[in-house]
Order: structure tokens, then C-alpha cells, then sequence
């Protein structure tokens, strides 16, 4: 696996998706994967499985960083990028206005969009951005809830 790829792995019987991040095999000669997790219910955060031999999980442990699941979760795809990204972002429904900013080194927001409860993804292309570093940043009510950082070759 290459440093930024991801595997998406499906849990049978349970409402959840993963996305595997990092897999490493444990002594017993399963694997323990770290990555993160989008659930039915909106919630969203990392997530740490551990896989017997035979790939069936033996244990999952969620972890929520954002709060209780009030908010969304930022992923960029290609990051850095040269002809385009995609931006991920999981909104949850205790949010009232969610917005995405992309804001250059200087501060100017030169990209905002409204988003929707549930999953958004946004496609960036070259053309909208010139090269350099920028931060694209979840608000709701003009406040900054999380800020990532993104380059552009």
C-alpha cells in the first residue's frame, strides 16, 4: 500500500464503511487496520480494527475527535494535487449553516460553498486555484470548526 492510498473495506451484517488508511500485520499474523469511518447515522471519526488471519474482525474501537459527532469530518483525496482534488465532507444535522472555505496563505477566501447534511464531495480543479498552499475549513454560523491544509503543484 502507498503512502495517501486507501482501501475500503465493508463490515457484513453492520451499517458502517471503512476506509483503511494503514494496515500492519500483528504477531498473531492478523492485521490491524487504522483508518477512518462514515456510519448510517451520520457520525464519523477513526477507527482501529483488528483482523484475525482470515480477515474476520476480532475487535473495533471508533473514536470520535470532533465532539460527540456534531459536526463533520474534512478529507482531502489528492493532496498535493496538480490538475484536481476532491474534498469529502461528512455534515452532520446538529449543523445549521455549513460551509466550506478554501482560503489562501494571505487569508483571502477565494472559494466558499453552502453544503448539505450528509456526505458532500467537491471537485477542485486546477483552473480554480493557482499553485500554492491554501486551507479549506468546515464553518457553520461563521465559525471555524476544523481547517485542513492542501497544495497545489
Amino acid at each position: 500500500m502507498q503512502w495517501g492510498t486507501h482501501v475500503n473495506l465493508q463490515n457484513a451484517g453492520t451499517d458502517q464503511a471503512e476506509w483503511a488508511y494503514a494496515i500492519i500485520e500483528s504477531r498473531d499474523g492478523g492485521y490491524i487496520s487504522s483508518g477512518f469511518g462514515a456510519r448510517s447515522s451520520g457520525s464519523v471519526g477513526p477507527v482501529l480494527i483488528k483482523l484475525d488471519p482470515n480477515g474476520e474482525v476480532v475487535w473495533q474501537k471508533e473514536y470520535d475527535p470532533i465532539g460527540n459527532g456534531k459536526y463533520g469530518v474534512l478529507s482531502d483525496l489528492s493532496n498535493p494535487f496538480n490538475e484536481s482534488t476532491t474534498l469529502e465532507v461528512q455534515v452532520n444535522e446538529d449543523l445549521h449553516s455549513p460551509e466550506l472555505r478554501i482560503i489562501d496563505y494571505t487569508g483571502k477566501i477565494v472559494f466558499r460553498k453552502l453544503l448539505h447534511v450528509g456526505f458532500n464531495s467537491l471537485e477542485i480543479s486546477s483552473e480554480q486555484l493557482s499553485s500554492g498552499i491554501y486551507f479549506y475549513s468546515l464553518f457553520n454560523e461563521d465559525k471555524n470548526i476544523q481547517t485542513e491544509r492542501m497544495v497545489r503543484f
